[in-house]
């Protein structure tokens, strides 16, 4: 199993290094957008590696989001 973590978390590394991805998420009104953009830079031949950009993109849109959203009860 700890080989599958590792080409997981490599995969990610290079999704975050994607230039000019921090720039798209603090513009973006939604993470469709981020998505789209993950896919297209990234190029994935299989749906496993299409679930996984779409997973990333979720991730780093809630991250960063969620930073300004104040929850308040």
């Amino acid at each position: 199993m700890g080989n599958v973590k590792k080409q997981i978390q490599d995969y990610y590394d290079k999704v975050v290094s994607i230039e000019g991805l921090e720039r798209l998420v603090s513009e973006s009104e939604d993470v469709s957008q981020v998505k789209r953009f993950i896919n297209y830079q990234m190029k994935p031949k299989f749906q496993s590696e299409k679930d996984l950009c779409n997973d990333i993109a979720v991730e780093i849109w809630n991250d960063y989001w969620s930073e300004y959203n104040d929850v308040s009860y």
